[in-house]
């Protein structure tokens, strides 16, 4: 009897073998998009500010595809206005300024991120394609060319909220289309996570805002003098925003000066220096009563508003704010970020000027309330003068008097 040796299939094998693999590897990869979803939903608690949870996003969309040229745009459906809060590009440097919204078909909001919130549908572009495009007027060229463009809506509650993109320039990795499929699947997640960081966002700066008038009415009801009201606004406002120096100025309309109640920088105090309101940008909004916002080129810009004196180390954010009362300026909120350009936001601006807004008021009738503690002071000394000479007093008397008084 012969012995017959099994016929072996090496080929069904090897196809078995690399079925497996690609199963273990798609099982991998679907653990790690879920650990990525987790991650995006924590984040939105999370971040202490947008930028944060920006850059949170932009971290985790890169260890599921190449994401080293990516973008976050932000789009208000009713106004039509379009925002670019948050970019890393490797190539192309030359992108809008993340605290202004553009309208449709102007500036940068006339490029192909436009045309992907009008079409509402994922892209995965080859610059060939994109040309084509182009040559249709479907969009506007800006920005660098590169070799692919991927880019997804993010929507919340069935709304188009913006976009995020990814892309790819010469040299780099190109983009597929399961990258485009993994994108859309995250976009889902990233367009809620977006909102509810929006909202947690606008929760923490109510909070700050009720935060800051409370402090305020307990000034007064407390008959705080005025500079324990403003070191207690000043210290308040820098547990708020991202700033290493704060200042408040003061206006004395007669005297043509401003002067620094509370100003401090890196945590150390600044002498109160009055200065002349001749030019610079405290000078610009006491005239105009508009905030001013500065995010890079500090000096320049202070120059384009005739120069100005700056005291300490110059920012590289800055932020102006007026307090108005009965529609005219009586002084200035100032935060400045000495560490980094773009500091300050559309956020900060408005909670800046809300703030202000109520702190005009509450600080106008504390000054007010104290000059009439001080009238009546005053007023008392002036009686009891009158009260001694009356009653003939002699000088020792009226020193004691005088000096109990």
């Amino acid at each position: 009897m012969t012995d017959v040796e099994p016929t072996v299939d090496v080929g069904a094998l090897r196809d078995r073998v690399d079925e497996l693999e690609a199963l273990e590897s798609e099982h991998r990869r679907s653990e790690h998009v879920q650990a990525a979803l987790y991650r995006i939903a924590e984040t939105a608690g999370a971040a202490h500010d947008m930028q944060e949870f920006y850059a949170a996003i932009h971290g985790i969309v890169g260890e599921l595809m190449y994401a080293k040229n990516f973008y976050v745009v932000l789009y208000d459906e009713e106004r039509r206005m379009m925002n670019w809060p948050f970019f890393v590009d490797e190539v192309d440097t030359d992108w809008p300024d993340p605290n202004v919204w553009e309208p449709m078909g102007t500036g940068q909001s006339r490029g192909i991120t436009s045309y992907l919130l009008r079409k509402g549908t994922p892209m995965l572009l080859p610059q060939a394609e994109a040309d084509v495009l182009l040559e249709q007027g479907e969009f506007d060229q800006v920005g660098a060319r590169g070799v692919d463009w991927l880019g997804v809506p993010l929507r919340s509650e069935g709304r188009i909220v913006g976009a995020m993109v990814v892309q790819s320039y010469e040299g780099d990795p190109p983009h597929s289309q399961q990258d485009k499929d993994l994108l859309s699947f995250v976009a889902s997640h990233v367009g809620s996570a977006l909102s509810r960081a929006r909202a947690i966002e606008e929760t923490r700066q109510r909070n700050a805002e009720l935060a800051l008038i409370n402090d305020v009415q307990r000034g007064l009801a407390e008959n705080l003098d005025m500079q324990t009201m403003y070191d207690l606004v000043g210290d308040r406002i820098s547990e708020i925003f991202d700033a290493q120096a704060i200042f408040i100025a003061v206006l004395h309309l007669e005297a043509g000066i401003v002067h620094y109640p509370y100003s401090i920088e890196r945590g150390e105090r600044q002498p109160d220096d009055p200065t002349p309101i001749t030019a610079g940008p405290t000078a610009h909004v006491l005239e105009t009563r508009e905030p001013l916002l500065i995010n890079e080129r500090f000096e320049e810009r202070v120059a384009e508003f005739g120069g100005g004196f700056i005291q300490g180390e110059p920012p590289r954010s800055a932020l102006y704010v007026p307090l108005v009362v009965g529609g005219a300026a009586t002084g200035v909120v100032s935060l400045q970020n000495i560490d980094r350009e773009h500091a300050f936001g559309d956020a900060d601006v408005r909670l800046l000027t809300t703030l202000a807004g109520s702190l005009s008021v509450a600080l106008e009738n504390a000054r007010l309330f104290e000059e009439t503690r001080q009238r009546n002071a005053e007023l008392a000394l002036i009686n009891d003068v009158q009260r001694g000479l009356a009653e003939n007093l002699d000088a020792q008397a009226m020193y004691d008097l005088v000096g109990d008084r």
